[in-house]
């Protein structure tokens, strides 16, 4: 993952195919006679970093001679590198509980910037010098959020996102120099604009250093964007002048990408109709602006605003019993690395692995396989934590048509055990009964060691006939719409049950509230609750688990 290129000839990533944590490896031809990785039949993999701790996300500095990468949960490690991969001299700049995030480097290969939280989980931007010769310093300074930096190449700017306005992202960026601070917008106009250098010999230009102020540095900011929504993928032209972003289109639904420049003039929409541009960067010679669109790739001329889209094709075989023993050990470790607490509550997180490691792994199906990992995280005892994942894309996706009743298999059909409050089984008009048989479903009988639910399968909202036996042994024919979740009217039978109990134990003195999420649904329904639950109450339980 996070693939990174060294050179034109040389990929690097970070994989733990070996010893089941992360480490760095690359990708380059095997044949001699033939460099080229894209051109060449013959491929090599090597192993670049071996350490008890993960590696992950590497950077290449811009004269491909240093990288920077994230070791274990927070540490961020500089070294330098060769044309071959070799790395040497390595200094680690910043080790905390947080990970350093949206590393980059400075045109001339001298800084890093980054993101980082502290222990009020409060992110802030800060640029350090990449030989570890100075500490590094807080360029935003604010209590709310700060991130995503972004150099300007000609190394007169460092863009980010802040949330300091409003609490809605927006463009800012920081002078990195106090006299362009000092500068009027008077001065800014009459000021000729610096000649473009001619191309070196080679075709490599060499950056020239960057100068930085850095006394009071985070007094010199300058809010580039302040629309409604968010703004976000910040790049910056090859001059400092324009700002590019993403942010909520003004013509159609989704997210669309503008450029402005650094004063906020000139505002122009780049792409049209909600394309939503994800992962925007321009390229070396600020020439092309490279973005994602709707799972293909694109790019946009940066002085023209021509688009053209990029073709690619990628082939990939998928293990899906393997696929799935990565996902257990991938989340597994990510609590076994970030749990709050190294003594896991008292218990022992590597006996659980291996108590339901073979039972999440042989899981039938995808949901069987998250409700068993969450399982595990429950034995845990804490809070806000679930594995969650989307169902796998199909080309065709089908939801089963689910009656609201828990079933088993009988003798000509599946009986009724149970019937859910407010389900499509619970309504007057589709009612069955605890006992109730059903033996065909829109004709067509219940065969015994068939999956019934197949009978059901498309069938979401749909009305579907039942024939059904009751206890006496009577025959009749109900009418259903199957639902496609029954999420909340589980949750509410589990909060109604909660409510007879309190009124139960407290002989009726207490009212009982369950608070379902930290959103504003729920707050609407406890506000409301306040109210229904603690009429004619001496208390209230408030339960917020």
């Amino acid at each position: 993952m996070a693939p990174v290129w060294l050179n034109d000839s040389t990929v690097l990533f970070s994989s733990d195919r070996s010893n089941g944590n992360f480490d760095l490896y690359l990708a380059r031809s095997a044949d001699k006679a033939e460099g080229n990785l894209f051109k060449s039949l013959k491929h090599e993999v090597v192993r670049m970093t071996s350490t008890p701790a993960d590696e992950s996300n590497p950077s290449i500095s811009p004269d491909g001679k240093k990288i920077a990468y994230i070791r274990g949960r927070g540490a961020l490690v500089v070294a330098d590198i060769d044309s071959t991969g070799k790395m040497s001299n390595e200094k680690i700049l910043h080790d905390s509980w947080d990970s350093p995030s949206g590393l980059a480097w400075s045109p001339d290969s001298k800084w890093v910037a980054y993101a980082v939280s502290d222990l009020y989980f409060n992110q802030e931007v800060f640029i350090h010098a990449a030989d570890n010769s100075s500490k590094p310093v807080n360029v935003t300074m604010h209590p709310r959020t700060d991130g995503q930096p972004v150099w300007s190449a000609d190394g007169s700017k460092l863009g980010f996102i802040s949330a300091r306005n409003n609490r809605n992202n927006d463009v800012w960026f920081v002078w990195l120099k106090k006299e362009d601070w000092e500068k009027s917008a008077q001065d800014w106009q009459e000021m000729d604009k610096p000649e473009t250098p001619a191309p070196a010999k080679g075709g490599k230009q060499e950056a020239k250093p960057i100068k930085i102020d850095f006394e009071n540095i985070h007094e010199r900011l300058v809010q580039v964007t302040s629309f409604p929504g968010d703004e976000g993928n910040l790049a910056i032209s090859k001059d400092g002048e324009t700002f590019f972003y993403t942010a909520n289109s003004s013509t159609a639904r989704g997210r669309d990408l503008y450029s402005v420049k650094w004063n906020g003039r000139d505002l122009k929409e780049l792409t049209k109709g909600g394309a939503n541009p994800a992962q925007v960067m321009m390229d070396k010679e600020g020439k092309y602006l490279y973005f994602q669109r709707m799972g293909a790739f694109a790019r946009l001329d940066s002085k023209s605003g021509t688009q053209e889209s990029l073709p690619y094709s990628a082939k990939m075989e998928v293990d899906y019993p393997a696929e799935r023993v990565q996902v257990f050990e991938e989340a597994w470790r990510t609590i076994r690395d970030g749990f709050y607490d190294p003594n896991f509550h008292g218990y022992d997180w590597n006996a659980l692995r291996e108590k339901y490691r073979d039972r999440c792994i042989q899981a039938s199906t995808s949901n069987d396989f998250r409700d068993m990992f969450n399982l595990m995280l429950g034995e845990l005892n804490a809070s806000h934590m679930a594995l969650t994942a989307p169902d796998r894309a199909e080309t065709q996706r089908e939801s089963t048509g689910l009656l609201g009743t828990e079933l088993v298999p009988v003798d000509g059909g599946m009986q009724v055990q149970r019937v859910i409050p407010e389900s499509p089984a619970d309504k007057q008009d589709s009612q069955l009964m605890e006992g109730d048989v059903i033996l065909a479903v829109n004709g067509e009988s219940v065969s015994q060691g068939a999956n019934f639910y197949a009978l059901l399968n498309g069938q979401v909202n749909e009305k579907v006939l039942l024939q059904v036996r009751n206890a006496a042994g009577q025959t009749r024919e109900v009418t259903i719409r199957p639902t496609a979740s029954l999420g909340n009217q589980l949750y509410q039978e589990w909060v109604d049950n909660r409510k007879e109990l309190v009124a139960k134990y407290s002989n009726g003195r207490l009212g009982y509230i369950h608070i379902r999420g930290m959103d504003m649904p729920s707050f609407e329904v406890v506000e409301r609750e306040f109210t229904a639950a603690g009429y004619g109450k001496e208390g209230l339980i408030i339960d917020v688990r």
